[in-house]
């Protein structure tokens, strides 16, 4: 878009793309891309829609075992509307949980499976978890792979640079390829609040033994956020 509207505002959209995203959606298209030697498949809900039909075409043509990928006609497929000002960059997310918000348990059924590996990523079922009252014996913990500084016709760039984000972010040792949220979430024992502290993703194992009550090995790095 040309700028962010006030509301109850207009603006125009110049452009339009469309793609796959997310954390498990990008590795395994990342793995077909790479020629990975091992089967490939999705686990997921989607709608009974012509979003969910462009998502298995597009796992199929990228030869991802779809059988997985189950259809409801309760919701429709999850997307997420990211609004980028043309001049600076800044995006805005709308998204829409639609049959994401619709997994279960229930849905992940790994008895016809040989795969080694599994990879769930995007938690962001907190209302079923909600509504099955587990919510106070559950951590909840979020992290972000990377930071994101968008690239824009004014960013200056070094010769031959190709790629959507500015330099000094995204696969950079800089602040803004690795000053990354973590969020943590477990009502009834961590209180909201922000903090400024210094973290790591390598904190993660520590404080998940301490929310389990079991000893930290002393050999292992990182140190337990449950205390900040």
């Amino acid at each position: 878009i040309e700028a962010w509207p006030e509301e109850e505002m207009l603006a125009s959209i110049s452009a339009e793309t469309r793609s796959n995203g997310g954390g498990p959606y990008n590795v395994l298209k990342d793995l077909a891309r790479m020629g990975a030697r091992f089967p490939l498949g999705a686990i997921g809900l989607i709608g009974e829609d012509e979003l969910g039909e462009w998502i298995l075409d597009d796992c199929a043509s990228a030869g991802i075992d779809i059988t997985g990928l189950k259809k409801t006609d309760r919701a429709r497929t999850s997307y997420t509307d990211a609004m980028t000002v043309r001049d600076t960059g800044r995006r805005t997310f709308f998204h829409q949980p639609g049959a994401n918000a619709l997994l279960s348990p229930q849905d992940f059924e790994f008895s016809g499976s040989g795969a080694r590996l599994f990879l769930l990523g995007y938690l962001m079922l907190l209302d079923r978890l909600d509504e099955k009252g587990v919510a106070e014996t559950t951590l909840v913990i979020y992290v972000t792979d990377n930071g994101w500084i968008q690239r824009t016709p004014d960013t200056v760039v070094p010769r031959g640079w190709e790629l959507a984000f500015a330099p000094r972010s995204k696969q950079s040792p800089y602040d803004g390829g690795t000053r990354t949220p973590i969020i943590l979430r477990w009502p009834g024992v961590i209180d909201p609040a922000r903090h400024d502290t210094l973290v790591s993703s390598i904190d993660i194992a520590p404080t998940i033994l301490a929310a389990a009550g079991a000893d930290t090995p002393p050999q292992m790095p990182g140190v337990n956020l449950l205390p900040v």
